[in-house]
């Protein structure tokens, strides 16, 4: 199986290294590198940026939600998915336009979001 590698500034959140790990990737988390952060995947190496590129957010689609380029299926909703255990192949036989790659931008996308995630004290 291909390794994969992401760089991380804080920990995400658990279903994202499960889903990984679960679908035969092997994940190393390596945490405070912020420049020239790339991922390998089967192979061959894409940019965080080229990844990222597959997530679009535009007003007139799905009232601004992130969704995969090309599409109006929401980021939320494949997280969500997996979330709750379905697969790789099960996303793409119930959305067959997806790629495995819109599968780890949306992923990559919500950890980046997370990873911005303001919390406070209550």
């Amino acid at each position: 199986m291909a390794a994969i590698r992401f760089i991380a500034d804080v920990n995400v959140e658990k279903v994202l290294v499960d889903y990984l790990t679960d679908n035969g990737y092997n994940v190393k988390w390596i945490p405070g590198e912020r420049k020239n952060k790339v991922c390998f995947y089967g192979g061959y190496k894409m940019t965080e940026k080229n990844l990222l590129k597959r997530i679009v957010i535009n007003p007139k689609i799905m009232l601004g939600k992130p969704v995969i380029k090309g599409t109006r299926l929401p980021v939320e909703i494949i997280v969500e998915k997996i979330a709750y255990g379905e697969t790789k192949e099960g996303l793409k036989k119930d959305y067959p336009f997806l790629t495995d790659e819109d599968i780890k931008a949306a992923l990559l996308y919500a950890a980046k979001r997370l990873a911005h995630e303001e919390v406070y004290a209550a």
